[in-house]
């Protein structure tokens, strides 16, 4: 682009090309992708940027249908300068493209008439091949120049042309034309459809870039000087450097402002028309919105009733699973409690029958006891002076079982006992004392060194077993029944009313 910048002498009129940009788009090109599909949307943009400063510029380019295709690739190549994009295009168009907007919008017919002439002039057949197919020069010469080959050459080959085009004079722009058809000629000859054509033209083709720009140089070099299109076009020349880009005048004026007139009208009724449209548009969305927010509260409305519905069915069968669960888990609780109540029964049915067994052998140990000492006091009563040594060791011995199995069974029932019971503690510690002297009294009995006990030390101890004995018996049946309520409230089924079973022997024993 810089090699283009100084052969085209741009004159870089900055302060003009932001006068045209400034104007934004052109009507006539608002909406040009619709006509020019391109998916970068950025170059889209640019060339609609820069067809509208053309369009500002020179209002005969409103009319020129052609233009966008012609100027993308100048866009493509010199992308990032919009600013000299601009001033390249411009110079090329006053230069290049002299005689292309006489009968805009149609094709030129003297540029096509001079191309069909050389042309005519170095390849005969071709033409008459043409012809013989119905083929215009509207397409083998017009398809070319329009847009500036881009059609038929991929990039970098397009570059090249263009180097060649810019680098010489006007006029060598058409002897391009004319040397691709002749590099092309054997191709063109095979074809004989109208859309064979039509595809060639239109499609990009691999050609050998250096035969088709010697090909022009020795077509130039061969036409003479009166076939030869230079003395018709005007040599190069620059742009004018100032305020303002020089008034670009290359069309029939008379011709065209007529049509400008009725265009601009156009336009402004299309504005207007715009403008009405939008409108009707406007009041059309607010219907449409309307007609949608009803549209959308009635769905609204049928849905919350849906959900509603919804709810209240979910609502009764978790009401229903929760009464089923209710009844299973009063169900549960029920049987549960009979089979507390059954067990609690049995058990103690079973602690009751343990408890009757070891009374029942209790009360034969005592009787056994009582009939001892029954006998023990009549053996006494009957030989009283000739066997009181051996009465007085009976009786003691008597007396030392029953405390032993007094104190037993006192000292089990205060491990077992889970509270404190002094009173059980007190009587436990006067059986141990008691025990203790009915002990240390037979060991005096039996020893030859000592005197026997006499009477009164017996009956003593007698007395105070037999006291000590009640006493046991007392506390035995207190405790008794305070560890009865303690473990066994009381309960409807399972007990006879009136009964309580002792703690220590655990016999029944009535109240």
């Amino acid at each position: 682009s810089l090699i283009w910048k100084s052969i085209l002498a741009l004159p870089e009129n900055r302060g003009a090309f932001v006068a045209l940009i400034n104007k934004g788009v052109h009507p006539a090109f608002a909406s040009l992708e619709q006509s020019m599909p391109l998916t970068n949307r950025s170059l889209l943009s640019t060339v609609k940027r820069l067809i509208s400063c053309l369009a500002y510029w020179s209002p005969i380019f409103i009319r020129v249908k052609y233009l966008p295709i012609f100027l993308l690739p100048f866009a493509r190549v010199i992308k990032h300068d919009q600013f000299s994009c601009f001033e390249s295009v411009a110079t090329i168009i006053v230069n290049w493209c002299q005689g292309w907007f006489d009968f805009v919008p149609y094709p030129p017919l003297g540029v096509l008439e001079s191309v069909k002439r050389l042309l005519t002039l170095h390849d005969h057949e071709l033409v008459s091949h043409y012809s013989d197919c119905n083929i215009s020069s509207d397409l083998y010469i017009w398809s070319l120049l329009e847009t500036g080959f881009s059609e038929v050459l991929g990039g970098a080959e397009w570059q090249q042309l263009w180097d060649h085009v810019l680098s010489n004079h006007p006029a060598f722009l058409l002897f391009l034309v004319v040397a691709f058809n002749s590099v092309c000629h054997t191709t063109l000859m095979c074809l004989h459809q109208v859309d064979d054509f039509e595809h060639f033209f239109h499609t990009e083709v691999v050609i050998n870039m250096n035969q088709l720009i010697s090909k022009a140089y020795q077509l130039w070099s061969d036409t003479p000087a009166d076939s030869h299109p230079r003395s018709e076009l005007k040599p190069f020349k620059p742009l004018v450097k100032g305020n303002m880009y020089q008034m670009f005048t290359d069309y029939p004026k008379h011709l065209l402002d007529q049509q400008l007139d009725k265009l601009s009208n156009l336009y402004e009724e299309q504005e207007a028309l715009g403008s009405q449209r939008l409108e009707v548009d406007r009041q059309k969305l607010e219907l449409d919105l309307g007609r949608k927010q009803s549209e959308e509260a009635r769905l609204r409305e049928a849905r919350l009733r849906e959900l509603e519905e919804m709810y209240k069915h979910t609502l009764r069968k978790e009401e229903s699973h929760l009464d089923n669960q209710r009844r299973s888990v009063t169900a549960a609780r029920r049987g549960l409690r009979e089979k507390e109540v059954v067990v609690r029964s049995q058990t103690l049915d079973k602690t009751l029958q343990d408890k009757a067994t070891k009374y029942a052998q209790l009360e034969q140990l005592m009787g056994r006891i009582e009939q001892k000492k029954g006998s023990a006091e009549l053996q006494s009563g009957v030989s009283w002076g000739s066997s009181h040594q051996s009465t007085d060791s009976a009786s003691l011995r008597i007396q030392h079982a029953s405390v032993v199995h007094h104190l037993s069974k006192l000292r089990r029932l205060y491990h077992q006992s889970h509270m404190a019971h002094p009173q059980l503690k007190l009587c436990i510690i006067k059986f141990e004392d008691l025990l203790a002297r009915i002990e240390t009294t037979l060991e005096l009995e039996q020893s030859s060194r000592h005197p026997r006990p006499n009477d009164q030390q017996v009956l003593s101890l007698e007395e105070e077993t037999q006291a000590l004995e009640d006493e046991a018996q007392q506390l035995l049946k207190r405790l008794s029944v305070t560890s009865e309520t303690h473990r066994y409230p009381p309960i409807s089924t399972g007990s006879k009313r009136g009964q309580s079973s002792c703690y220590c022997c655990g016999n029944s024993k009535k109240s």
